[in-house]
């Protein structure tokens, strides 16, 4: 049976209040319940009158319930107690109860209020000031004022460890102040790191809501900073080493960059790291990384040559060395790659070959002149012949440009040698008009014809102290360079002209001095060059081609000559408007030698002298014995050095003079003529030859003269008749 109050402002208190209100009898059983079991428990307030108490209230606090009921029941004293109730949905939910009896009935009057909210508050402030005595790390508790009120058993060995009695002796100087500002701001200030007798300790300070405490943790950080250092010393060890040392991760983003690889590559740590390396390094050399990648992850290990992009749009060839990094479980992380810079061994190397294939050019072309000066010598000694024999002017006419055209073949053969000999020459006082006047001779034969070629030497122009060979390669660079300026054809003028400097010129190149230069002007009307470029052009990186550009190291190899003869280079150049360098070189003080041909002494003939002639050539053979033949002298031939040989053994007695070449089968010139001075001492000897070399071993024999094919009748014949008066 529900009990209900006759008082009206008692029913509107009970149903209008926002507390949990009921009445309960003394058997525990609740009689009414306002309309808050609803609002607050989820209850209906009709659905709960005649059930008990208990089965509202959490098992765990129903004894303790119950006999507070019990007590209030004797006693008739107010009870005032805190319990779990469930709610509709089965949770359980704290509430603050006050019970009393009620007047002239078995039964009590109950109010209660949802305390949840604050019980959870209380159990985490109850945490929270558990925290410092369960923390194994040091843990110090400052009030609002900064006043230390608490310490924790950590903390206390971490004072005794460092030699102090109280633990406000290791706290950081300024702590009151950093304690206040966190109240002030509401903040945590992180990690203040402090050094206490060679320990590092590092101190984070954190305000706890709710109690108006700051706790402050203190890690000793010693042995993390010692290894921090460690690592810094690496990567100062690492920054240091010349190789480019880069780690990228496996989707290729890179995670390391040292300095070497900043000074490889160009770019600063801050530009390279996290970009893609292969879009910052590989470009248009994708396949070969990807090769080099493939490799790295099936065996861990890669290496070999690769082509790299510079930031200054350039390339970087490296020698490099992969290596695949796993993590503690094994698994690929990342890929660490070691590079050399090797580009300028690289460039060195090209040259070395190039300076093979010359040589080996200049062994074919050596072998070539021989055959070639072979050819030509019949044809020289065959005009005296032939012109004798005609009587027409026409004919002579025709044999003048048989002469002309067969010494123009000789020339060029002979400047053709000088140029693939290279190497240092002797240097002495030259010409460089006829040197300009030579290479313009050459050049006109082998550059296109749509590239007109000038010269303006001038007269008089001063002799310089120089190794010619060096001269004709600066002046064939300078010329090939300005050749492949003009794809489509232009003028070359090649000009010489006295100047003298004084001091007034020295701001015209650092390394000009006052005197006299011959200045060598090489101007082309080509594609010009652009003005940020003129400063690199005698550098070897900035000069270098392409392949089938020509050698791409002319420009430094012309500066290198320069500088060996006391000189100074200038370059000017305009885009669409041409090239003009200009090359100084100190004039000598030594006058050049004289070259002026000395006229010629009249030819004489022979009074029947036996001539061997030795040569494996059919057609110099009969032309030099026709020769012989027709100025008096007789002539036994013979086509090498064993037949020769074999001859003389037979006719020593009567053969005069030995005419032989130095370049034959089965026995060579010198070995033929050393055999045949041992059958006959102090016979003279003529050795001929289509290279300027042999002339050096010709003169390691006694009593043997030197001619270089082709020759004229006249120098033949006056050979002759020299050997056979002195011997």
């Amino acid at each position: 049976m529900k009990a209900r109050s006759t008082n009206p402002d008692f029913e509107d208190f009970f149903r209008l209040c926002a507390d949990v209100l009921c009445i309960v009898g003394c058997d525990g059983t609740l009689q009414r319940v306002n309309v808050s079991w609803k609002s607050t428990l989820g209850f209906a307030a009709d659905a709960v009158p005649g059930k008990p108490l208990s089965a509202f209230v959490h098992p765990d606090d129903w004894p303790s319930v119950a006999e507070r009921l019990a007590k209030l029941a004797r006693r008739r004293r107010p009870a005032l107690f805190e319990c779990r109730c469930r709610t509709r949905n089965g949770e359980w939910r704290w509430l603050e109860w006050n019970v009393v009896t009620v007047t002239g009935r078995k039964a009590f009057f109950a109010s209660a209020r949802d305390v949840t909210d604050r019980k959870r508050a209380e159990a985490e402030i109850e945490k929270l000031a558990a925290f410092p005595r369960m923390n194994p790390n040091a843990v110090f508790e400052f009030a609002r004022d900064g006043q230390l009120t608490y310490f924790n058993a950590a903390a206390g060995e971490l004072t005794r460890a460092l030699g102090q009695a109280r633990p406000s002796a290791i706290l950081p100087p300024n702590t009151s102040e950093i304690v206040r500002g966190c109240f002030t701001r509401g903040e945590s200030l992180l990690r203040v790191e402090t050094t206490f007798r060679e320990q590092v300790l590092s101190w984070s300070f954190h305000t706890v809501p709710g109690i108006g405490v700051v706790h402050c943790y203190a890690t000793d950080i010693t042995e993390h900073k010692r290894a921090e250092y460690r690592i810094r010393e690496q990567a100062e060890l690492l920054d240091k080493a010349q190789d480019a040392i880069i780690v990228r991760d496996l989707e290729h983003r890179i995670l390391y960059w040292n300095k070497g690889a900043e000074r490889v590559f160009g770019w600063p740590a801050g530009g390279a790291l996290g970009q893609n390396a292969f879009e910052l390094l590989s470009k248009n050399q994708g396949a070969p990384c990807l090769e080099a990648l493939r490799a790295v992850v099936e065996t861990g290990e890669w290496s070999g040559e690769l082509v790299h992009a510079t930031r200054s749009g350039g390339e970087a060839i490296v020698a490099s060395r992969w290596t695949l990094v796993r993590d503690s479980e094994g698994r690929p992380k990342s890929i660490l790659a070691l590079s050399t810079d090797i580009t300028e061994k690289k460039r060195l190397e090209s040259r070395f070959l190039r300076s093979q294939r010359l040589e080996s050019i200049g062994a074919l072309a050596s072998g070539v002149a021989h055959d070639f000066n072979n050819i030509l010598a019949p044809i020289v000694m065959s005009v005296n012949l032939l012109r004798e024999s005609l009587s027409d002017p026409d004919d002579h006419r025709l044999i003048e440009t048989l002469q002309q055209c067969a010494q123009r073949g000789a020339e060029m053969v002979r400047q053709i040698l000088a140029f693939t000999r290279g190497g240092q020459g002797g240097r002495a006082a030259i010409s460089p008009s006829n040197l300009v006047s030579e290479w313009a001779t050459i050049a006109r034969e082998t550059f296109p014809r749509s590239i007109q070629i000038e010269t303006d030497t001038g007269r008089g122009i001063w002799p310089v102290h120089a190794d010619a060979t060096q001269l004709y390669q600066l002046l064939m660079n300078l010329c090939v360079n300005a050749r492949d300026a003009m794809p489509v054809g232009g003028t070359l003028t090649i000009a010489l002209r006295n100047v003298e400097l004084d001091e007034k010129h020295r701001p015209l190149h650092p390394d000009a001095r006052p005197g006299r230069y011959v200045l060598l002007t090489v101007v082309d009307t080509g594609t010009g060059i652009e003005p940020e470029h003129i400063e690199q052009l005698w550098n070897p990186r900035a000069a270098a081609k392409s392949p089938g550009e020509s050698t791409g190291l002319g420009l430094s190899s012309v500066l290198s000559i320069v500088r060996g003869h006391s000189g100074f280079a200038h370059a000017e150049s305009r885009p669409g408007q041409g090239s003009c360098f200009e090359v100084y070189l100190p004039a000598s003080t030594t006058p050049e030698p004289e070259t002026d041909p000395q006229p010629a002494a009249p030819v004489s003939s022979g009074c029947g002298q036996t001539i061997l002639l030795i040569d494996d050539e059919r057609a110099i053979q009969e032309i030099t014995g026709a020769i012989f033949a027709e100025h008096g002298y007789r002539v036994v031939t013979a086509g090498d050095g064993t037949e020769a040989l074999a001859l003389f053994a037979q006719q020593k007695d009567t053969i005069d003079l030995v005419v032989t070449d130095m370049i034959m089968p089965c026995l060579d010139g010198p070995a033929t003529i050393r055999g045949l001075q041992r059958l006959k001492p102090g016979l003279p000897v003529i050795a001929t030859s289509g290279l300027a070399e042999n002339e050096a071993l010709a003169r390691e024999l006694d009593h043997t003269k030197f001619l270089l094919k082709p020759f004229t009748t006249e120098r033949l014949l006056h050979a002759v008749s020299e050997s056979l008066r002195a011997a």
